[in-house]
């Protein structure tokens, strides 16, 4: 499993709050006989979570590059 820091965690704990009610509807209407819409409110709510941890934005590609120049400006600094 992938480390996440604290606005990656944010980030997921939000979506989570919006899937999960989703996910929960979706069981209960397949449960219900409903399974068509339950199936697809499901796989909609476990899309929900997924997609943006795997999806790479522009915005990603700038934090990820930013966090590598920290670093390393960071450990240049206590190597001297």
């Amino acid at each position: 499993m992938m480390s996440l820091g604290i606005i990656q965690m944010v980030s997921l704990a939000t979506t989570l709050v919006f899937a999960l009610p989703v996910a929960i509807f979706g069981i209960r209407q397949a449960l219900s006989g409903s399974v068509f819409l339950g199936t697809t409110l499901t796989v909609v709510a476990a899309l929900m979570i997924i997609v943006p941890q795997r999806v790479v934005t522009p915005g990603d590609i700038l934090t990820t590059l930013l966090e590598r120049f920290t670093h390393r400006t960071l450990s240049q600094e206590d190597d001297q």
